[in-house]
């Protein structure tokens, strides 16, 4: 009987102060990671210029985290994952451009905007230096990005912080 009453004690305790300790660092870490994400999301004078380029030659879709992508550097794929990712979020636009003419079965793969970069010698300038843009929900690029797999990962990572939340609706108590 000894035995039992040390693990119902054990056991309350552990529910008591362990499971909000450890609920505690778990939360934190996402905290941190969410703090650090928007740290490195500040506007920096590099940021201005481009959000200053793009806005007089790309038209954002207000309200809405704007994900512009050269889809002629990012591989496709990675860019069809990324839409079909956030493609039920009501903040979330992707606008993709390539160099080339694409297929007409890869032209509106995703129903959302594509451009051609040789329609503006303005754009060929920006897209030779930044391969994916992301654009703010107030229309301000807010980080820029070489593509490779790792800086990929952070795209999408910055883009789920800028993404607001979505209200949900309210739970109507009827009686």
């Amino acid at each position: 009987m000894k035995l039992y009453g040390k693990f119902i004690a054990s056991a309350v305790v552990f529910v008591i102060i362990g499971m909000p300790m450890l609920s505690y660092v778990y939360l934190r870490q996402g905290l941190s990671f969410r703090i650090n994400a928007i740290e490195s999301l500040k506007q920096d004078e590099e940021d201005l210029v481009l959000t200053k380029n793009l806005q007089s030659e790309v038209e954002f879709v207000p309200k809405m985290v704007n994900a512009v992508v050269n889809i002629s550097k990012v591989d496709l794929t990675k860019a069809q994952q990324l839409y079909e990712k956030y493609k039920g979020n009501n903040f979330f636009h992707l606008t993709t451009y390539s160099a080339t003419k694409l297929e007409s079965t890869t032209n509106n793969i995703w129903g959302e905007k594509h451009f051609q970069l040789e329609t503006s010698p303005k754009l060929q300038n920006i897209f030779s230096m930044h391969d994916m843009i992301l654009v703010d929900t107030s229309g301000q690029v807010r980080e820029s990005y070489q593509y490779d797999e790792e800086t990929f990962k952070t795209f999408i990572q910055h883009l789920s912080v800028l993404l607001p939340i979505e209200s949900s609706k309210k739970i109507k108590l009827e009686r």
